[in-house]
């Protein structure tokens, strides 16, 4: 540059640690902008869900993930008279990169309103709702404290009691 007493190669290493910085901010700004999509599509997923759980007990299972298939069973065998009439996101978490908690407050058809924990999580590069603690897979649980989102209700078998007798049924 004319007047700055810089020489050619003294300009190429200042020009060099101005290209750098701001390359920096540039992949900080990318970053940033990835973690917040990254909660809008747990979000537009979860909704979906919770659309699809309107609809009919089949239709919200693409959305699901079970660690366990005897669950996608029960699921599919709840009937209609699980589906919802309508939802209200009260509270979105987020456990770690890959995990989101939401809490929702839930009214059935018959008008029974409950607040429920559900999951969103990040599993081979998609999201899928998981319906409870137990659903998800031990490599997003970082940060998770399954205590906070843990309740029974009367007349509730805990799930390990669950897969218990199933294993002691005998198969066809």
């Amino acid at each position: 540059e004319i007047g700055s007493g810089l020489v050619g190669s003294e300009m190429c290493i200042r020009d060099r640690r101005y290209i750098g910085i701001v390359f920096l901010c540039v992949a900080v700004m990318v970053a940033l902008l990835g973690c917040d999509r990254a909660e809008e599509s747990a979000e537009k997923v979860y909704i979906a869900y919770l659309e699809a759980c309107k609809v009919s007990a089949e239709a919200p299972l693409p959305y699901c993930h079970y660690e366990h298939e005897i669950l996608r069973g029960y699921a599919a065998d709840i009937g209609e008279g699980q589906l919802i009439d309508t939802y209200r996101i009260l509270e979105r978490n987020k456990i770690n990169k890959d995990l989101y908690e939401f809490t929702t407050e839930v009214t059935d058809r018959s008008g029974d309103q409950q607040v429920c924990y559900q999951f969103v999580g990040r599993i081979d590069g998609e999201f899928y709702v998981m319906i409870n603690t137990y659903e998800i897979p031990a490599e997003l649980q970082e940060g998770l404290n399954v205590d906070d989102y843990t309740y029974y209700q009367e007349n509730t078998l805990p799930i390990e009691d669950v897969w218990e007798q199933q294993a002691e049924e005998p198969t066809d």
